[in-house]
């Protein structure tokens, strides 16, 4: 795509500008994703051959829920986004909080892509045993139970109606599973009656 535009805005084909902006555009664009799935596919592969470590620290787990929200008031407006918080009791978590943040940021990012009408997330946090599970629920279709197992592989991309996303590789909730295999703590995803719930833990600073 980005080629195919470049060498015919080179030969000349392309005369008023309207045309050539919008070629520009689109090569820009194109250049976007590739620019993006190329360092999705580094990231994988350094965090899958143990060349990326886990930054171990304490994380004030709600602090750093209100923190993201914050970062991301851009983008929940301009989605006229519904996201609403349950947070439990705050609580002091060991994880890394970059790699944290990178987890919430592919849950929100999918939830806001794939909820429904009411465009409604909830975020929530609560304390399971020796853990802190962080959980981002969006209303909308379930994910059929046999790509729910498989979601967590590379390259793998749900065929449920209202699904289908031109930007989405495959790799973020891959990417995911390497840094939560990687930090040694648990994550997944269920289907609930309204819609679909994404999880990850992080361990108690007991």
């Amino acid at each position: 795509l980005i080629k195919g535009y470049a060498d015919e805005l080179n030969s000349g084909f392309v005369n008023d500008a309207e045309s050539r902006k919008t070629y520009l555009e689109i090569i820009s664009e194109e250049s976007t994703k590739l620019n993006r799935l190329l360092n999705e596919m580094l990231d994988l592969s350094r965090l899958e051959s143990g060349r990326m470590e886990i930054n171990r620290e304490p994380i004030r787990i709600n602090e750093l829920v209100m923190s993201f929200i914050e970062k991301y008031s851009g983008f929940i407006k301009e989605r006229k986004l519904d996201v609403q918080l349950d947070l439990g009791e705050e609580c002091t978590c060991i994880h890394d909080a970059m790699r944290v943040e990178q987890i919430m940021a592919n849950y929100f990012s999918n939830a806001a892509k794939y909820s429904d009408e009411r465009k409604k997330i909830i975020i929530s946090t609560k304390t399971i045993e020796e853990n802190v599970r962080i959980s981002i629920f969006n209303h909308g279709e379930n994910i059929e139970e046999e790509a729910l197992k498989r979601i967590w592989d590379g390259f793998y991309k749900a065929s449920n109606s209202g699904l289908n996303d031109s930007d989405s590789y495959g790799l973020g909730l891959s990417i995911v599973k390497a840094i939560q295999t990687l930090a040694g703590q648990s994550y997944g995803a269920v289907n609930h009656d309204e819609g679909v719930e994404f999880w990850f833990d992080a361990g108690l600073d007991i």
